[in-house]
Parts: C-alpha cells; sequence; structure tokens
C-alpha cells in the first residue's frame, strides 16, 4: 500500500523493484535540493553503468520520474530536473488527524517536495455565498454565511484558491476565521480545539474544468487553462455540517489523492 503519510506516492505492490529503488534515489536528490531545475539527471547509459541494470530499466526509471512530473526529456540533450514541479497533495491529511493524532500543515507537506509551501489570507467576513454552498449547510439562498479566503503557494507562486465557509456556531467559537489575518494555528485544529472537529465521512466532489478569468489571475494562469476544484463537505462526528470549502487548483503544480 502507498506510504502518503511519508510523502512516498507509489504503490510498491508489497516490494520495491530496482527501477523504483533507483527512481527514489534520484526523486531525493531533487527534493533534497541535491538536483535543481534544469540539472540534468544521469543518463541512461551511466543509470547502468552505476547500478548495473539493463536498458529496459533504465528507460523505466526515467518513465517513473516523468510521471511524478519531475523531469523532461530532450532530444539529443538528456532529461532534465523541471522547474514547475507538482506537489501531490493528500486531501484529508490537512483536515482529519493522521496516526499520530496530528493534523499536518501546507508547509510541511510542500517540504517533503524541497520546496516552500506557504499561504497568504485575501479575505474574510460574511457574504451571501454561492447557492451550492447555502445548499450544504441547508440554508436559505440569501442567508449571509462567514467566509475566509487563502492562497496557498509553491515558492511563492499560487497554486490554490482555498475558499471556506463557516456556520455561525463556529465563528462564534472562533471569531478569528473572519478576519483576514494569519490564524494562529491550523483552521482544523482550532476548529476542533472549540469543539467542532471534522469526522470521517465528509463529502469531497472534485472536478476538472477550465480557469475563469479571475481565478486565471489569481493562480498566474491562462484564461480556460486547466484546474481542478474540490468542493467539501465536512462534518462532526454528530453529522453536523461544520465547514464548507471550494478548493479550486492549477492542475499543473498540485495534484490532489485520497487514501481509502
Amino acid at each position: 500500500m502507498a506510504n502518503f503519510r511519508e510523502g512516498k506516492m507509489i504503490d510498491r505492490g508489497g516490494g520495491r523493484h530496482t527501477y523504483q529503488s533507483i527512481a527514489w534515489a534520484i526523486r531525493e536528490q531533487i527534493s533534497r535540493g541535491e538536483l535543481r531545475a534544469g540539472d540534468p539527471i544521469p543518463s541512461l547509459p551511466a543509470i547502468q553503468r552505476e547500478h548495473n541494470v539493463s536498458n529496459p530499466t533504465a528507460q523505466a526509471v526515467v518513465r517513473l520520474l516523468k510521471s511524478w512530473g519531475l523531469v523532461r526529456s530532450e532530444s539529443g540533450r538528456g532529461t532534465f530536473v523541471l522547474d514547475n514541479r507538482p506537489v501531490v497533495h493528500v486531501m484529508t491529511e490537512m483536515t482529519i488527524p493522521g496516526d499520530d493524532g496530528k493534523r499536518r500543515t501546507w508547509r510541511e507537506i510542500v517540504a517533503e517536495y524541497g520546496m516552500a509551501g506557504t499561504q497568504r489570507v485575501t479575505g474574510a467576513g460574511r457574504a451571501v455565498p454561492p447557492v451550492d454552498v447555502a445548499d450544504a449547510f441547508g440554508y436559505e439562498a440569501d442567508a449571509l454565511v462567514a467566509w475566509r479566503q487563502r492562497l496557498l503557494l509553491i515558492d511563492d507562486r499560487a497554486v490554490q484558491v482555498c475558499t471556506s465557509y463557516y456556520p455561525d456556531a463556529v465563528v462564534d467559537a472562533v471569531p478569528e476565521l473572519i478576519v483576514p489575518n494569519r490564524l494562529p494555528s491550523n483552521a482544523m485544529e482550532l476548529m476542533a480545539r472549540a469543539g467542532f472537529a471534522a469526522a470521517p465521512g465528509g463529502l469531497d466532489t472534485v472536478y476538472a474544468r477550465a480557469a475563469t478569468e479571475d481565478e486565471a489571475a489569481a493562480l498566474g494562469i491562462e484564461i480556460g487553462a486547466p484546474v481542478t476544484e474540490a468542493f467539501r463537505v465536512a462534518r462532526d462526528a454528530g453529522g453536523t455540517v461544520v465547514l464548507v470549502e471550494r478548493m479550486v487548483s492549477d492542475s499543473a503544480r498540485l495534484r490532489q489523492a485520497w487514501t481509502f
């Protein structure tokens, strides 16, 4: 089974094959910054000599690195580390505590890829939400709902626009959520401390679409470029909706995954 908690994104099928071991060694060099954007990785002949493997095995190494979005090949020149390497985000790990009882932070997730993860609050307050948000809460279509929006960044480049909506009970307990300032802790952690912990059993609806003008401007991509939208409805252990989120991500920089 894939070990997402350690940042390992492949299912080894019960063991690590030679091509996987070599690819992971190169991946870790990239994560540590030993191989930087634009640097060449070892050539096929070099991989064969260094690891005493066949050409098909060396080719499998490069194909696996490409499947992770880490490298590109240029005819006659070699294979090079990409600048815009994607991060794989397991969607529940910032929401539901892991086996260690802790929720992961965006900074921790991105650091596994040798990059810096930061967040920037772009607004907060109360407003009439999109109708699907009102529907998820069971509110009237014109009800005012507390909201908070932030950008998730990788190496200072925005990769996701995340807009969170909260019921009044949550905001009354955690008023910091609708102030456009940096929070003292993970929002889900603050909610949990106040008695509004998200529990397993929520729903994420995900689909691909084209970026709108506003989303393109926020993410620094072309209008109509592919994005993924995840619409989250999180509930507490009693089934009450405690959070609704819309997460719009640059598909080239942020990949989303779920465990099951």
